[in-house]
C-alpha cells in the first residue's frame, strides 16, 4: 500500500510541470471550434427534438385544459359521508361588469346519507364566451 502511494506521488510530481505548462487563457483555434461543433451536432439534434416534442405536448395539454375549463360550467358536487341526510346551503355570487349582473343567491340541496349530489349553481343566462360572468362561492354550510 505504501509503495502504491509513493509511486502515485512520484507520478504526480513528474506530471505536475506538464499540467502547469498549459496556458488556459489561450483562445481555441478555428479547427478546435470546428471539431467541438462536430462533436456536439448529435447532442444538439437530440436536444432540439426533445425541446420541440415537449412544446407540442405542452400545447396539446393546454388545449385540453382550456376545453375542459370552458365546458366545466358552474356545477358543484357535494358528497355526504355522514350516516344521516343533510341539507346543504350554498351561497354564491354572480358578477358581470359587461351585463350589469351583481347578485348573491343561495341554493339549498338535500343530500342523502352516504351519497353525492350534483347541483348547477348558475345556468350562465345572460353570459357568453365573449363577455363572461364570474361565479364564486361565498359560503357553504350544512344542517
Amino acid at each position: 500500500m505504501q509503495k502504491t502511494i509513493a509511486l502515485l506521488a512520484i507520478i504526480a510530481l513528474v506530471a505536475m510541470p506538464m499540467v502547469m505548462a498549459y496556458d488556459f487563457n489561450q483562445q481555441p483555434s478555428d479547427t478546435d471550434k470546428a471539431t467541438f461543433d462536430q462533436i456536439l451536432q448529435p447532442v444538439m439534434k437530440i436536444y432540439n427534438l426533445v425541446k420541440y416534442v415537449a412544446s407540442a405536448i405542452a400545447a396539446i395539454a393546454l388545449f385540453f385544459a382550456g376545453v375542459t375549463y370552458m365546458m366545466s360550467g358552474t356545477s358543484v358536487v357535494i358528497k355526504n359521508n355522514l350516516d344521516r341526510d343533510v341539507l346543504v346551503n350554498v351561497t354564491y355570487h354572480v358578477y358581470s361588469k359587461w351585463f350589469g349582473i351583481d347578485k348573491i343567491s343561495s341554493l339549498k340541496i338535500s343530500v342523502k346519507s352516504n351519497s353525492e349530489e350534483t347541483a348547477n349553481l348558475y345556468d350562465n343566462a345572460g353570459c357568453n364566451a365573449g363577455m363572461p360572468c364570474s361565479v364564486s362561492m361565498e359560503s357553504f354550510d350544512y344542517s
